[in-house]
């Protein structure tokens, strides 16, 4: 009997390598907002204007980047992209995210519950909801761009979605006035919600979309 060595990621050797393709950040070829309007993440120059979440236009104190899926044999399913179909989240466009990365959205029907203008979801608690699954696949030998802030922000991405940007992006630091699940942008408070709070949300929202006769989620609450 013959036994064939398992190809294995390059990466992955070593102890860090899914971690390192797990990153939080904004995956190449996503349509971010800038002043001038829409276009691809890896445009971006560290000079360009964002349109952010605090309202107006800011510049990041910094664009970094990292090739991640530099070879996608064998790719835990924790370390995939999710894959948000067209319209899912309130986004025109299809868009693949990262799931450790976190996604704003405004609080309502929530308001009451989380006193907080705005909650955000970490993206791997979305699994299941409204058609968004996990690749089966990640694109080979893409970039992921890590936008960071001097404090928490919120970039626009696929033509109507907030994905969290905070200070900096990878390390995603929550913690804001002595609580580790608020954190401020500008005059909005960001409350961050648990998986199980995220399914009571999306539950919420979905009652809400019935009781208003399924209108465009972006039309009410965005």
């Amino acid at each position: 009997m013959f036994f064939f060595p398992k190809r294995t990621c390059e990466v992955r050797k070593s102890s860090v390598g899914c971690t390192q393709c797990s990153v939080p950040g904004i995956i190449e070829g996503t349509a971010v907002r800038a002043a001038s309007g829409w276009r691809s993440i890896e445009k971006f120059e560290s000079t360009d204007q964002w349109e952010v979440l605090s309202g107006g236009l800011r510049r990041a104190s910094n664009l970094g980047s990292r090739i991640v899926w530099r070879d996608t044999v064998s790719c835990p399913a924790n370390v995939r992209p999710l894959i948000v179909p067209e319209g899912a989240l309130g986004n025109d466009e299809h868009v693949w995210v990262q799931q450790e990365t976190r996604l704003v959205f405004d609080s309502a029907p929530f308001t009451d519950l989380v006193d907080a203008t705005h909650v955000s979801i970490k993206a791997a608690d979305l699994v299941g909801i409204r058609g968004i699954e996990i690749a089966d696949e990640p694109p080979t030998a893409v970039r992921v761009y890590q936008v960071i802030f001097d404090d928490a922000e919120a970039v626009q991405i696929a033509g109507g979605l907030w994905q969290l940007c905070a200070a900096p992006c990878n390390s995603m630091d929550l913690l804001s006035d002595d609580s580790w699940d608020l954190s401020r942008i500008g005059r909005n408070t960001v409350r961050h919600l648990t998986a199980d709070e995220a399914v009571m949300f999306f539950g919420a929202l979905d009652a809400a979309l019935v009781h208003n006769k399924n209108r465009p989620i972006r039309d009410m609450f965005f």
